[in-house]
């Protein structure tokens, strides 16, 4: 099994500084240039493009990323699939804020978020551990190709890794996810790849967001 772990491209909200979390904003301009420097990256590392599975988080930048290196990839309908287990970290009542606008709004929160940066709940929303059990979730369902690429978050990614590689919740947290880089997990092992070079040229429907169905296991009134 090969896994691709890929975050969204930049949006308008992270040049901005806002999180996002559930709440959502369309990729830049940069973003998209990332989205595409990542199909440039899996044309050169995936022998078998028949054998791919991509499944993307529902919420619209990782869509809007999926459905880029889907049409670069030439991925058939039926290769791609939404997963709600992919979703980023909830932030609830913070979603859209900067770190200064939660400060005035929730003063010392943030501060004690990082004293109990894996147990603290977000207002509204949830907690580390809560990402972690939903990426634990998500490795328990069954493969559908010998390779899948994964379009995700930053914070979702994170969780993913640290399940991959059973690593402890302080090992877990201080793990980034820049957008100009995915990572391929096999056997074992996590790689990096970088795409900080950007494309010169890109298709012009690149960019549009393309409906893909939910995964089977995950229909209307299933658990997450």
């Amino acid at each position: 099994m090969t896994l691709y772990l890929i975050r969204h491209g930049e949006t308008q909200w992270n040049r901005a500084g806002r999180l996002q979390g559930h709440g959502d904003s369309p990729l830049t301009m940069q973003g998209i240039e990332q989205a595409i420097a990542a199909v440039q990256v899996l044309q050169r590392d995936i022998d078998n493009l028949v054998d791919v599975q991509l499944q993307t988080s529902p919420l619209f930048r990782a869509r809007q990323t999926a459905a880029i290196i889907a049409d670069g990839l030439g991925l058939s309908p039926d290769q791609c699939l939404e997963s709600p287990l992919l979703i980023e970290h909830n932030f609830g009542k913070w979603e859209g804020l900067t770190d200064i606008e939660i400060e005035a709004l929730y003063p010392g929160a943030q501060t004690e978020r990082h004293r109990n940066h894996w147990s603290y709940m977000v207002p509204g929303g949830e907690s580390y551990a809560q990402v972690y059990q939903r990426a634990k979730q998500w490795f328990q369902l069954p493969r559908l190709a010998s390779t899948t690429i994964v379009l995700t978050h930053a914070k979702t990614s994170r969780a993913l890794r640290g399940v991959y590689l059973n690593l402890k919740p302080e090992e877990i947290l201080p793990l980034k996810h820049p957008q100009d880089c995915l990572y391929k997990l096999q056997a074992n092992r996590i790689e990096s790849y970088s795409y900080s070079s950007l494309p010169r040229a890109f298709n012009k429907s690149w960019g549009k967001p393309t409906a893909m169905p939910s995964t089977p296991a995950l229909s209307k009134g299933s658990a997450v």
